[in-house]
């Protein structure tokens, strides 16, 4: 329960910097990927029989997923809000 809350509040994180801020993707997912390798090798040589170390192990080891599916969609939502100023159709359903 606790990884499903954190994927679903770092996705809406992830996809409100990409829509609010200018900087680049790779910047947005190399912490989600760096995260998660540091919670993996934490948890493969660190957790030892520390039960709450492991579950906050196994929560964080979301994070680069949560990153991959998360920054597409807010890509597509930056692509769609600059549509929409320039006066473009916008077709989420083509982008993705």
């Amino acid at each position: 329960q606790s990884r499903s809350c954190l994927q679903l509040m770092s996705a809406l994180v992830i996809i409100f910097v990409l829509i609010s801020t200018t900087l680049r993707p790779r910047l947005v997912y190399a912490p989600c990927i760096y995260i998660g390798a540091a919670a993996s090798l934490l948890a493969a040589f660190a957790v030892g029989h520390m039960s709450m170390f492991a579950i906050v192990c196994f929560t964080l080891s979301v994070m680069p997923e949560v990153g991959s599916f998360a920054i597409p969609f807010g890509l597509v939502a930056t692509l769609n809000k600059k549509a929409e100023r320039e006066g473009k159709s916008v077709s989420t359903a083509l982008q993705m």
